[in-house]
């Protein structure tokens, strides 16, 4: 079952990073390899977001590349913003990496997740952004 092996590979990296990366790395078939891979790198994205967005390069599916590295900035926003931005224009700041921005921003300091959308030059892609955190609460 794919679903128990993604668990597996997500507990697997937060328990044991390297040796889990380097196992999964080794396996031969190249989508399963990526589906393991981008488990493994969402489940550590949360505990340490720097090594989650080094390790999602390996895959060759540029989805799970975006899916893990938005999860990584997500979680690096929560504490470091300027830090998970300046990793995000290494990589074209996709909307979907800035969004991870925007959430983990958000979820730690609202106001200055607004101000720094308010600045952002793209007002069409600051909307978009604006209305993933258009739900957040100041007071939580």
């Amino acid at each position: 079952d794919e679903d128990a092996l993604d668990v597996v590979a997500s507990t697997w990296a937060v328990d044991a990073p390297q040796e889990a990366i380097g196992e999964i790395a080794a396996l031969p078939d190249p989508e399963l390899r990526d589906q393991l891979m981008q488990a493994a790198l969402a489940g550590l994205a949360d505990d340490d977001p720097q090594l989650a967005w080094t390790e999602a390069a390996q895959m060759s599916d540029p989805e799970y590349v975006e899916d893990v590295r938005s999860m990584a900035l997500e979680t690096l926003a929560a504490t470091d913003p300027r830090t998970a931005i300046a990793l995000a224009e290494t990589a074209g700041s996709t909307e979907a990496m800035l969004g991870g921005i925007a959430r983990g921003w958000a979820d730690s300091d609202l106001p200055a997740a607004r101000k720094w959308l308010a600045e952002m030059p793209d007002r069409e892609l600051a909307g978009r952004l604006a209305e993933e955190i258009s739900d957040y609460d100041e007071d939580e």
